[in-house]
């Protein structure tokens, strides 16, 4: 006897796809809402997106946001619009979902970075406070070393002396 592995036969492959489309599109309904709307399980339709969903010329790309930007992209896309005009500009930022403030803020970064002037102070700065910092816990550990040597050499001359003389009472004391 033969069994048929047909998923979700009952259904034509437009419909699947069209359905699929409609729950990827931006703004697009979700599942939960179009499986009311058509009358279609919920599941069935999670399964279709799973099943149709990457298929390239259904799915639009997703929006890039501009902190989802490696270091290497963001340096690219300074590159490329540094001699840009604004036409040029406002089409490669559209095309990449930038805004003008968020290329500007990559390049003045770009700069502090590779301008060794302002760089190279602000870490001289941040360096000369480390070392200080490190120079002062050094310090504070020698400090305390010392004290804690100290206690445990009156700790042992004093369970020494009680072995020797034997426990000093308080009447002895006085």
């Amino acid at each position: 006897m033969e069994t048929r592995t047909y998923k979700y036969a009952g259904y034509p492959e437009p419909l699947k796809r069209s359905l699929v489309a409609r729950l990827l599109a931006p703004g697009g309904p979700t599942a939960y809402q179009l499986a009311v709307e058509v009358g279609i399980n919920r599941s069935t339709l999670c399964e279709w997106v799973r099943q149709y969903g990457s298929s390239a010329p259904m799915s639009e790309p997703k929006e890039r946001t501009p902190n989802s930007w490696s270091a290497r992209e963001k340096f690219r896309a300074v590159v490329e619009t540094a001699k840009m005009d604004e036409q040029t500009l406002g089409t490669y930022l559209r095309t990449n979902g930038l805004h003008a403030a968020e290329l500007e803020k990559w390049r003045t970064e770009l700069e502090a970075e590779l301008d060794p002037k302002s760089a190279g102070q602000e870490r001289r700065a941040e360096w000369t406070a480390l070392q200080k910092e490190n120079k002062d816990l050094k310090r504070e550990i020698r400090r305390k070393d010392k004290a804690l040597a100290e206690a445990s050499a009156l700790l042992i001359l004093k369970k020494k002396a009680e072995i020797l003389f034997g426990e000093v009472g308080d009447d002895e004391q006085d």
